[in-house]
């Protein structure tokens, strides 16, 4: 019996393999796509643009061109399709009618035309962040637009003499609290202070000052030894344009 039921075995698998050699002669199902495949050059010079972008409108499917201009787009369903081919720096070009069948390869190639790229401006606006991750010190800024702004200003001492922490008494200015003499005064990075008696010696116009900085703590080694705070002035800088300011200012009110 068991004999038997090998040759059973055998003539079944002997059958089943006449059918499938019968049914299926070339031993493979058949293709559902096709492919787009083709070269893209300059059409001034011929020589290849690497990088072209290849794109079947309407679908998904698309490639880049290799470093000789060459693309292939696989499996791309059978039908009429348009065929957009851009680029940087060129024009672009748009195929129409081109038609996919299955199992074929349908070869299109592309010459693109150069072309001067023209952007439209882009604005933008800065914005000053809430935290400053490289201030390591306590610091007031005052701008010279905001130094000509406020009323009864007529020099850097004067503006400062409002900033937060400080009283104005007379000439000079106490900062948290602390001497005259113990505020550095600093003219686009050199300190201008009396040697004698450690209290400023120059007294900036208020048209003359782009920024002024006050820095009350925290101070970094480049100001070496100073106790109440630093008043850094930073000058305009010149240009090649004339102007001038006349100021009248009178305590008659008679």
């Amino acid at each position: 019996m068991s004999l038997l039921k090998q040759l059973v075995s055998l003539v079944s698998v002997a059958v089943l393999a006449f059918l499938l050699v019968w049914w299926f002669p070339n031993g493979s199902f058949a293709g559902t796509t096709g492919k787009i495949a083709g070269r893209v050059l300059d059409a001034e010079t011929g020589e290849p643009l690497p990088g072209a972008n290849v794109v079947i409108q309407g679908t998904s499917l698309g490639a880049a061109t290799d470093v000789d201009g060459y693309f292939t787009i696989l499996r791309v369903p059978p039908g009429t399709y348009n065929v957009e081919v851009s680029m940087i720096g060129y024009k672009k070009v748009i195929q129409t009618n081109v038609i996919v069948r299955v199992d074929l390869t349908t070869q299109v190639n592309y010459s693109l035309e150069a072309t001067v790229v023209q952007a439209a401006a882009v604005e933008i606006v800065a914005e000053q962040p809430l935290v400053i991750k490289d201030l390591t010190s306590s610091a007031t800024k005052i701008s010279a637009r905001e130094i000509e702004d406020v009323p009864n200003v007529n020099s850097v001492t004067d503006a400062v003499a409002l900033m937060p922490g400080v009283i104005g008494e007379g000439e000079e200015i106490h900062v948290r609290g602390g001497r005259a003499g113990e505020v550095v005064y600093m003219i686009d990075g050199v300190a201008v202070n009396d040697p004698l008696f450690n209290n400023e010696v120059i007294d900036v116009n208020k048209y003359a000052v782009e920024e002024v900085e006050l820095i009350t703590g925290g101070y970094n080694a480049e100001y070496g030894n100073v106790q109440s705070g630093v008043v850094n002035i930073v000058p305009r800088v010149g240009s090649n344009k004339y102007s001038g300011r006349i100021a009248y200012f009178t305590d008659d009110l008679g």
